[in-house]
């Protein structure tokens, strides 16, 4: 008997749990950065693009672990190539990532939209009050995009090397064929977690403003500050 994908409330229970996890592996590390930290606002944006990207990716996982289980005819099942799309995109998926955006970045972006290609910097949404939600908008919409790139390169990857990573993933899960239930917690759950954690931590650092431009973003706050407070002692003289 084959391991299969979802089985109904299960399923529901470990989309849930992997969606805690997600936003419990962001929030330590909004604790662990260094100052100045990201306001709650400008940190729930961030988070958000990750969580968007996240759901997008396990509904192509689901859809391509079952694509590539009939394409490929061996004795690997939906859960094997679902266990193998987790390890590549949480692994070579996020280098992957990280060249498309800095591409989208440095070519595509401004060549197509010229005159608003700072509107795409990636956790620069501007001033609360300004243009934060098209900037938002903008940013998700080309995250979503880098994503769904990626997810087709990493398909091509897995199955131009389709040997290589099932016989990794029949090594890793070959002690729990024998219990099917048991291979699904393995593959939908403590491999997710594990492999998500790190990839969420790694795409944070380069989805948040750099921390040079965050420092300079508190010294311009600053300064622009100061000549109303001034005003206002004058005022008071």
């Amino acid at each position: 008997m084959g391991c299969s994908l979802i089985p109904g409330v299960f399923g529901i229970f470990v989309q849930a749990f992997l969606f805690f996890m997600a936003c419990a592996t962001l929030l330590y590390k909004k604790k662990r950065d260094p100052p100045p930290q990201r306001t709650w606002p400008v940190f729930l944006r961030d988070s958000s693009k990750q969580i968007a990207g996240a759901a997008f990716i396990h509904l192509m996982n689901l859809t391509f672990a079952e694509a590539l289980e009939s394409r490929f005819k061996t004795n690997a099942d939906a859960c094997d190539w679902y266990w193998v799309n987790i390890v590549v995109d949480c692994t070579l998926g996020v280098g992957v990532s990280w060249a498309y955006l800095k591409i989208c970045m440095t070519v595509v972006v401004p060549l197509l939209c010229k005159s608003t290609a700072h509107e795409y910097e990636s956790g620069n949404y501007g001033h609360e009050g300004g243009p934060v939600c098209r900037r938002y908008t903008k940013q998700i919409l080309l995250w979503l995009g880098v994503v769904f790139c990626m997810k087709v390169t990493m398909v091509i990857v897995m199955g131009i090397g389709h040997t290589f990573w099932l016989a990794m993933a029949s090594l890793v899960l070959h002690s729990f064929s024998q219990s099917p239930d048991l291979k699904l917690v393995v593959v939908m759950v403590i491999t997710p977690t594990v492999f998500n954690a790190v990839q969420f931590w790694l795409q944070d650092n380069f989805l948040k403003k750099p921390q040079d431009q965050e420092v300079l973003t508190v010294v311009s706050e600053m300064r622009s500050a100061r000549p109303s407070a001034e005003s206002f002692q004058g005022s008071m003289q």
